[in-house]
């Protein structure tokens, strides 16, 4: 089967002949005409199709990133319980280890950590630095040009985007 860019230049090609026919539609004409009318439809069929399979396959996807994402968070949690576990018995017995077989072993290291329990406004400024992040603001920036305003850099842009059904 033909592709569509070649179906679309049969007809095309059979259009100029038609014209050079003084736009009289022989019956050989109308047959071919006929046929790549008839394979046009099965082939946007085909592409329909097609699309359907890629966007089943897309949402099989998303659902696995899903549960690959709650498993990863499954086994953090059970890697966190069992070293809070390991913690709490290192601490009851006073240790800072606990040895295993063929070199493994859990240790315990002691670290310094600051906690704050105040929002970051009623810290001194001089202890709070500042994230700023500026994201363009589409929609205010596609009213102001359509209400004639010029914005360097913007402007707004036809686009067309081919569904399915």
């Amino acid at each position: 089967m033909s592709s569509l860019i070649q179906i679309d230049n049969d007809i095309r090609q059979l259009m100029i002949e038609i014209g050079e026919n003084d736009g009289e539609l022989s019956p050989e004409l109308e047959e071919k005409l006929e046929t790549l009318m008839v394979s046009e439809k099965a082939k946007v069929t085909s592409y329909c199709n097609f699309l359907d399979a890629l966007d089943h396959e897309i949402k099989f996807v998303d659902e696995k990133i899903k549960e690959a994402k709650a498993y990863k968070e499954r086994l953090e949690k059970k890697t966190e319980r069992l070293l809070e576990y390991a913690k709490f018995i290192m601490e009851k017995r006073g240790e800072k280890s606990i040895d295993g077989v063929l070199g493994k072993k859990l240790t315990m290291r002691e670290y310094e950590s600051v906690e704050i329990d105040c929002d970051p406004e009623e810290l001194p400024f001089d202890y709070v630095k500042e994230e700023t992040t500026y994201k363009a603001d589409k929609n205010l920036i596609k009213a102001a040009i359509k209400l004639g305003e010029e914005i360097p850099g913007c402007r707004i842009v036809k686009n067309n985007k081919v569904q399915w059904k």
